[in-house]
């Protein structure tokens, strides 16, 4: 009787082991298929979507506290991804910029040992933290992209998923008002990238804009506070390096600081 136990364990076992081992298998070449399609596409809107579905919440930088993220107790520089059913390892992986080995970038990827070693520590050094968690965008866009920097990725990001997009107009919007405000936002978004395009903030970013206009005269007012100079010229040099970064023209600013 403890035999046949014993067998029957064992088959059960081994099953196991070879139905993790399919599912492993699936789950990475359903990864390269996606990653082949956003390859083949170069759609910044699909780009967009599957780094809002697989990137989004599964990584925390310096430590920071909420819903989908944990502290470390080991580094004040790296962030964590989060380990759990929500966050797809295998795609991650796959999307993920190809020069960096994310065991010695996120612990509890791979394992502490080599999280720890010299080769991860090298590694640290030459990929600083990042706000994307090296997903790699450049591979999923047109090659005449206008994104050659995290911050011309992540202002794209924030305007896809910034909800408050339409409500410059003032009022209750209809079904059908919507949806074309949803249409022109990714126009708008598709036109940023084009290297052959030339769009200004103010048209791009609407509300967004207003308040990096607020916020650099904050920023203004409280220099002066302290006796340091600041004035138009100062102002418009701050909107315009935001204009590089969001991949817009800071035209017109002055209308908006009036």
């Amino acid at each position: 009787m403890k035999n046949c136990l014993m067998l029957v364990t064992l088959l059960a076992t081994a099953c196991t082991i070879v139905n993790n081992e399919k599912i492993e298998l699936q789950a990475r070449e359903n990864a390269k298929i996606l990653a082949t399609k956003l390859e083949t596409s170069r759609n910044v809107l699909a780009a967009i979507e599957a780094y809002n579905k697989f990137f989004r919440g599964c990584f925390g930088i310096n430590n920071r506290r909420g819903p989908n993220y944990f502290e470390t107790g080991e580094t004040e520089n790296y962030g964590v991804y989060n380990v759990d059913k929500r966050c797809n390892k295998m795609v991650i992986q796959e999307l993920s910029q190809p020069q960096v080995d994310l065991s010695c970038i996120y612990v509890h990827w791979g394992t502490e040992a080599e999280y720890k070693s010299d080769k991860c520590i090298l590694q640290r050094r030459l990929f600083p933290v990042t706000n994307s968690g090296f997903f790699n965008y450049s591979r999923f866009l047109p090659q005449n992209s206008k994104v050659k920097t995290e911050e011309n990725w992540l202002s794209l990001v924030e305007l896809y998923n910034y909800k408050a997009y339409c409500a410059y107009l003032g009022n209750e919007l209809t079904t059908d008002e919507k949806q074309t405000c949803q249409k022109n936002r990714e126009q708008t978004i598709k036109s940023l990238i084009s290297s052959t395009s030339k769009v200004k903030c103010i048209d791009a970013y609407k509300t967004l804009f207003h308040k990096a206009v607020r916020e650099t005269l904050w920023n203004c007012a409280q220099l002066k506070s302290l006796g340091q100079p600041c004035d138009r010229s100062s102002m418009k040099e701050a909107l315009e390096t935001w204009g590089k970064g969001h991949l817009c023209t800071v035209e017109d600013w002055e209308k908006e600081l009036d």
